[in-house]
């Protein structure tokens, strides 16, 4: 059975393949994760001998890791920062333990595709995973600062798809936190026709988390993931809706408490960087 993972193939190892998830369909995937209730499950397409019938086809979530993944990570875990470590091994018994800067189990997959690509090229593995490990965060990127009241902000402000907000609701989740765990999203644009589909699997993907507060902000499509996480379980006394920035500040900044951790996330045009700004100041 031919099968691929989330990891990058070689010239020799590893059949290529060109398998593309789109946003719709990374949205659906995170959704029912997030009801499986797991985090160290993988997505993977295989195809096998299906005799008279042809070939059959299955895409199912796997827990294991293959002899043909080129490049894998082994026993990924997160500090109380939700920074990650873990070991990695290339399938030419290359290994080697690395702990990244940035939080969350998704930029484990990224350093995964971006040293697959680093060993394609012929590039010194360590050298390039050392500038790596050392990379820092950047301004609206997941940056993780604290207000002089004890309040936490995760500000990933800078842009969203249904995939990174998933991510970035993961990260939420697994950071140590004495406090609420709330998240503040924002409208995501250029989805195209999919848009209030892809931002219902957002807000339904938001209520399974199990938070303390969730809170939309903006206009219709605001209202759409709203009610998909009402309908995914999450109670009105959870659930709390603001037309602008400003309303959600001005109601929202007072309540905060010391040890709350308070993701912010939405696309660019929304601007819920002034919220985080505002709770930080």
């Amino acid at each position: 059975m031919a099968e691929t993972a989330l990891t990058d193939t070689t010239d020799t190892q590893t059949p290529e393949h060109e398998v593309i998830l789109t946003e719709t369909a990374a949205a659906k995937v995170a959704s029912l994760l997030a009801q499986e209730g797991r985090d160290d499950l993988r997505l993977r397409v295989a195809v096998q001998p299906g005799g008279c019938s042809g070939l059959v086809y299955q895409l199912y979530f796997d827990e294991r890791l293959l002899d043909g993944d080129a490049v894998r990570a082994f026993g990924v875990r997160l500090d109380e920062e939700g920074l990650p470590s873990f070991t990695v091994r290339c399938a030419d018994g290359w290994s080697r333990e690395v702990t990244l800067n940035l939080p969350g189990r998704k930029v484990v997959d990224d350093y995964l595709i971006a040293l697959a690509l680093i060993w394609r090229a012929g590039a010194d593995r360590d050298a390039a995973t050392d500038a790596i490990e050392r990379m820092e965060h950047t301004a609206l990127r997941l940056d993780v600062c604290a207000s002089a009241a004890g309040v936490r902000v995760i500000d990933d402000s800078y842009n969203a798809a249904p995939n990174s907000m998933a991510s970035s609701l993961d990260i939420l989740s697994t950071m140590a936190c004495e406090g609420r765990r709330v998240a503040v999203l924002g409208e995501m644009g250029e989805l195209g026709a999919e848009e209030e589909k892809l931002h219902g699997y957002t807000g339904a993907y938001a209520a399974a988390k199990g938070l303390d507060m969730l809170v939309f902000i903006g206009g219709r499509l605001a209202d759409v993931m709203a009610d998909a996480a009402r309908t995914m379980g999450a109670s009105e006394d959870a659930v709390h809706r603001f037309a602008t920035v400003d309303d959600a500040v001005a109601a929202l900044k007072p309540a905060f408490s010391a040890g709350d951790l308070v993701l912010v996330k939405a696309s660019r045009a929304e601007g819920l960087d002034r919220f985080a700004k505002e709770v930080l100041a």
